[in-house]
């Protein structure tokens, strides 16, 4: 995975879908949509490259790589959940 060494690099479509393989496995485009916030269509638009993904949701996907190589993503996960539980109260 060298996305985080490719910081100066727009994103490309292969780089997005390798990366939510690695991030998600199975159902990867429904589950990454729920983690960036936005909805599963709307991801979808990132994946056939019809909308180019910002450089804050860029570091946003390379943030959350990062988490997972140093074995902090599910932490991450977790305070994702209790913050959108929280919201919803």
């Amino acid at each position: 995975m060298e996305c985080i060494n490719s910081l100066n690099t727009m994103m490309s479509v292969e780089e997005l879908k390798e990366i939510g393989h690695y991030l998600f496995k199975q159902g990867w485009q429904t589950r990454f949509a729920e983690y960036l916030g936005i909805t599963p269509q709307h991801f979808r638009r990132y994946v056939s490259g019809k909308t180019k993904i910002s450089k804050s949701r860029e570091n946003q996907i390379r943030m959350m790589v990062y988490l997972k190589k140093n074995g902090l993503f599910e932490d991450y996960q977790v305070n994702l959940i209790q913050d959108t539980l929280t919201r919803k109260k």
